[in-house]
């Protein structure tokens, strides 16, 4: 599925340079030799380029991720050692950022199941079924400021992607939700902070890329999300402000304390959390090279 407003996938900014390669629109990489013309927004006139160094895509693997989950890769039918094949049910999934924070699950009635076939892989790439009683969690997850990115289908009213802690509601942590009320939340110390999409977001099996970014600026924290795509401006300032001490508690994939309510209808291709939070600039490239590859 493709983003019209994104030039088939491509977040052009003014300066940009896009090209057709016979295939797919690409942006020009920095450092190409030749003139090539660009628009100037507002009505002007085009003018000859000079290509800006960061208009293209970055593996997020590059920004030093914390945690990095890809369906495509290290899915395991147990504690590591045997690779999942259609069907079989997960029980250890990967960690791809060399840290070693791989996420599991023992308990056979909580295991998601594994697809390489059927409706729900996308672009041709496996995924990770979840049946509303499944989970995959890690312990000891320590988090500060935050930049988490998710690749799922949803087909349940409100459920977690994912949740940092047991509750968000009455604990420290934060949390993604697919209900219009509350989305985006983060609680520390006991002081919470949270902002919204639009209502019945994530609620139709459609596939997409969600962004949490959590940072605090002066005396507010802000909440920037987005769904498949990002017009590059940060997100909402709200009142409270939870800080950024870093709180150390178990993350949750795909349902609520290990899989106690919530659970997600649908599928997840990718779990990537920076911390602390990345920047923009790298925020916009890696959503560019995850939109590409799985095709949103």
């Amino acid at each position: 599925m493709k983003n019209i407003h994104w030039l088939d996938g491509i977040p052009p900014v003014q300066g940009d340079v896009i090209y057709f390669d016979g295939t797919e629109w690409q942006i020009l990489p920095a450092g190409t030799s030749g003139q090539f013309l660009k628009t100037n927004g507002s009505g002007a006139n085009p003018a000859w380029a000079t290509i800006a160094p960061n208009d293209a895509a970055v593996d997020p693997l590059t920004l030093s991720p914390y945690i990095y989950l890809s369906a495509d890769s290290g899915v395991y039918n147990d504690a590591g050692v045997t690779l999942c094949t259609n069907g079989q049910s997960v029980q250890q999934w990967n960690d791809l950022s060399g840290n070693g924070r791989h996420f599991a699950q023992a308990t056979a009635g909580k295991k998601p199941t594994y697809r390489t076939t059927g409706s729900n892989v996308i672009n041709s790439l496996p995924v990770i079924d979840f049946d509303g009683g499944d989970c995959m969690t890690r312990a000891s997850v320590a988090i500060s400021s935050f930049t988490i990115l998710s690749i799922f289908r949803n087909t349940g009213a409100t459920r977690l992607v994912y949740e940092h802690g047991p509750n968000v509601s009455t604990n420290d942590g934060s949390a993604l939700l697919t209900t219009s009320g509350a989305t985006l939340n983060v609680r520390k110390g006991g002081v919470t902070s949270s902002a919204n999409f639009d209502a019945t977001w994530g609620q139709n099996g459609t596939w997409i890329i969600a962004v949490h970014q959590y940072s605090v600026e002066g005396v507010h924290a802000r909440h920037t999300g987005a769904v498949n795509n990002w017009n590059g401006t940060p997100g909402v300032v709200t009142g409270n402000n939870p800080g950024i001490s870093t709180i150390t508690d178990t993350m949750n994939l795909g349902a609520r304390n290990d899989a106690a309510s919530l659970g997600l209808v649908g599928s997840m291709a990718v779990f990537l959390v920076f911390t602390p939070a990345i920047t923009f600039e790298n925020l916009r490239r890696a959503m560019l090279f995850l939109q590409r590859k799985w095709d949103l």
